[in-house]
């Protein structure tokens, strides 16, 4: 329960202080092109671009390099009309972005994680306005029978003790739900 207390209060602070498709964040940063226009995102001076924008269609994302290491570890999915769609973000920068943060109207309503990066959603917090509401987290038991813990919020902190149902549900039905 500590794990997933000390994942909560990180995504709660992503949420409160603020993709690449694949989950993954292999994107290196060092080999992008550079233009003269590109100086102005590189954040710590060392040459190598830490913010750049890619615009594949109806949409655009900023990619970011938050702790240098020429990796994305944030990736925003914006609209043409600068609307914000949703953010996937490595928070403890191992290579793998597996946080999505989805945004409605601007604010947060749906933050999901692959806790385990097996490209299957194990988390899934839900917000109203923002707020976190309550999470789930899906625990596979490799038998039969899984469990889910669910986290009861009050004013953005967990409240009360967590619920822990059982359920027949496998870790890929769990991740298609929240998808």
């Amino acid at each position: 329960m500590k794990n997933i207390s000390h994942l909560i209060l990180i995504i709660a602070f992503t949420v409160s202080s603020c993709s690449n498709d694949s989950g993954n964040s292999d994107i290196d940063i060092s080999t992008q092109l550079e233009t003269d226009s590109s100086q102005l995102f590189d954040l710590n001076n060392d040459g190598v671009l830490d913010v750049f924008y890619e615009f594949p269609g109806d949409e655009y994302y900023e990619l970011v390099d938050r702790n240098f290491d020429t990796r994305v570890d944030e990736s925003s999915r914006f609209s043409l009309d600068d609307i914000l769609v949703s953010r996937r973000i490595d928070s403890n920068f191992d290579g793998f972005l597996e946080t999505e943060i989805f945004y409605e109207l601007g604010t947060a309503n749906k933050i999901t994680v692959d806790s385990d990066n097996n490209q299957l959603i194990d988390i899934v917090f839900t917000l109203e306005f923002g707020e976190i509401l309550f999470a789930e987290r899906f625990s596979d038991s490799q038998q039969e029978i899984s469990e889910i813990t669910k986290v009861l919020f009050e004013f953005g902190f967990p409240s009360g003790e967590p619920e822990i149902t059982t359920t027949t549900l496998t870790a890929s039905e769990f991740s298609e739900l929240h998808d």
